[in-house]
């Protein structure tokens, strides 16, 4: 899946992926606020999700894959929820 937003790109074939959506799930039970998404980051260093969710969730009731860019304040925040604590450190803390 491939979105352009103009200046960048954002293709989920050419980059990295950080969380899988296997582990990047709020399972509640309520389907308004359920999402599932994969993390990535681009070569170039921007990171986004791609998934779809809930009425009540980030991704607004879509229920084919869409991508949405993160901040790096964003995508940090996602990480340290998601990610494995030693994976957290490698991307987040040494940069």
């Amino acid at each position: 899946m491939e979105k352009n937003t103009g200046k960048l790109r954002y293709n989920t074939k050419t980059s990295k992926i950080l969380v899988s959506r296997n582990d990047l799930r709020l399972p509640w039970i309520d389907s308004q606020t359920y999402f599932e998404a994969d993390f990535y980051k681009c070569k170039n260093g921007e990171y986004f999700i791609c998934g779809k969710g809930g009425l009540l969730s980030i991704f607004r009731g879509i229920r084919e894959d869409k991508i949405l860019p993160l901040t790096k304040d964003e995508a940090g925040k996602l990480a340290k929820e998601f990610m494995k604590p030693d994976a957290y450190n490698d991307e987040f803390e040494d940069t």
